[in-house]
């Protein structure tokens, strides 16, 4: 993976930084404190891209994997391990795109600060440390604001660059995504680009009903949560209860089934019954490297 490559992927993930209300409850005042991971937790993004004359169809997974001890400079931190999928297809100047990149991030579990970053290649690993991280500050207030200097040290290539940041929560408002409708905090974030006067801009709407993100857009997409789980909860597409009724009936058929074929002493046809769990989530197919 080379530089500029995981560098944008960087900024994806620094965006998604980031909790619980059933599917289709009504918003409730978002509270802005910090949440808090777990093993299994995930959350998965859908939207359109277009950049640098490619256009397509841009997903974003992120599973959260555990805890880990991690030492970066003069610090040792117990972060959340996270692997983030980014999945695009669609065409390019050259022709059609279908592009899979994975690689993991360590974000701090008192703050949720990023602290490293690895993907890899092309049989190539590489890795980039965040130091100083970029700073959030809990819990959220509407009105809030923050700036920085984020330090990338690349460790593969031997690099070191700093970034200006800025991070406003200007408002609050409930956000409409396909999983459902949820209370969340506004959030403007800014970088300077270094050695110029360029800047980047990156919007996101954060809900602590969901633990993460609903919705984050900058000047290529914008991205809505199309699936997820966090902390004990079910699957977002398993959440309501028609479903757990629906799931009871099927248990309770199978059952029935089960005992007419045991009082007729004779063995079903291979295929001839395979019960279904209505609305469980599907595992989503994961793309090949």
């Amino acid at each position: 993976m080379d530089k500029s490559t995981l560098s944008n992927l960087t900024a994806i993930g620094v965006a998604f930084l980031l909790v619980g209300v059933p599917l289709g409850s009504s918003p409730a005042q978002a509270s802005g404190e910090k949440p808090g991971w777990a093993a299994g937790d995930f959350w998965e993004y859908s939207g359109l891209y277009a950049a640098a004359g490619t256009s397509g169809r841009l997903t974003i997974r992120i599973d959260v994997d555990g805890t880990e001890t991690v030492v970066l400079t003069n610090t040792t931190c117990t972060c959340y391990v996270t692997r983030f999928t980014y999945t695009i297809s669609g065409s390019g100047p050259s022709g059609p795109v279908n592009l899979t990149l994975s690689y993991d991030i360590w974000y701090n579990a008192s703050d949720l600060a990023p602290l490293r970053v690895r993907g890899t290649q092309g049989g190539v690993t590489s890795t980039a440390d965040f130091y100083p991280p970029r700073a959030m500050r809990w819990p959220l207030q509407v009105g809030a604001s923050w700036s920085g200097v984020e330090g990338r040290n690349q460790l593969t290539f031997g690099t070191y660059e700093e970034r200006d940041y800025e991070i406003f929560v200007v408002g609050s408002a409930a956000i409409t995504v396909p999983v459902g409708t949820f209370e969340a905090f506004d959030i403007r974030g800014i970088e300077l680009l270094p050695s110029t006067t360029m800047s980047s801009e990156a919007r996101t709407y954060f809900s602590p009903a969901v633990g993460n993100w609903l919705r984050v857009s900058d000047s290529t997409t914008t991205l809505d949560l199309v699936a997820y789980r966090y902390g004990r909860g079910l699957p977002s597409d398993m959440s309501g209860l028609i479903w757990v009724i629906l799931l009871l009936v099927t248990v309770a058929v199978a059952i029935a089934l089960v005992a007419v074929v045991m009082t007729r002493r004779r063995p079903p046809t291979p295929g001839s019954f395979s019960p279904g769990i209505p609305g469980q989530a599907t595992p989503p197919v994961q793309p090949g490297p």
